[in-house]
């Protein structure tokens, strides 16, 4: 039974749990993806250099931490400064990006809530089980 109430409340806190990335500071991100191997997102120019600026002593001494952020500051720059000088030649911006992340936002909602149906669904069969099992138990004692 026991086993059933943990499913039951994991479910229930994978349901309601806002993502992990939302309240985290640009900053940190560009820390985080530097940490799993590599850069491979790309940030606003502020972001590399706040990240540069907090920097923990022994990540900037012991790492390539200061060079790698360095040299995504640097190809998001010029990517930054090209983009300007051909912003006249292209069509005004599109609203399709926004409306990706909104996709993508509620395609992670619905994630959570197909996982939660899961995991109680799961609990509602190992519950069953579990009676089954101890009634079958409790007839044989007998």
């Amino acid at each position: 039974m026991k086993l059933v109430l943990a499913a039951a409340g994991a479910a229930i806190l994978v349901a309601t749990a806002e993502p992990a990335h939302a309240a985290l500071p640009c900053w940190r991100a560009v820390l985080n993806d530097w940490s799993d191997g590599g850069i491979d997102r790309t940030y606003a120019p502020r972001c590399y250099t706040t990240a540069l600026d907090r920097l923990p002593d022994d990540i900037r001494v012991y790492s390539s931490a200061e060079d790698d952020i360095g040299r995504a500051l640097a190809v998001t720059a010029r990517r930054t400064s090209s983009a300007r000088s051909t912003a006249s030649a292209r069509p005004a911006a599109s609203v399709r990006p926004a409306v990706a992340r909104t996709a993508d936002a509620h395609s992670a909602s619905r994630a959570k809530l197909i996982l939660a149906a899961g995991a109680l669904g799961l609990a509602a069969v190992t519950a069953a089980a579990y009676a089954l099992r101890r009634r079958s138990v409790r007839n044989v004692i007998e």
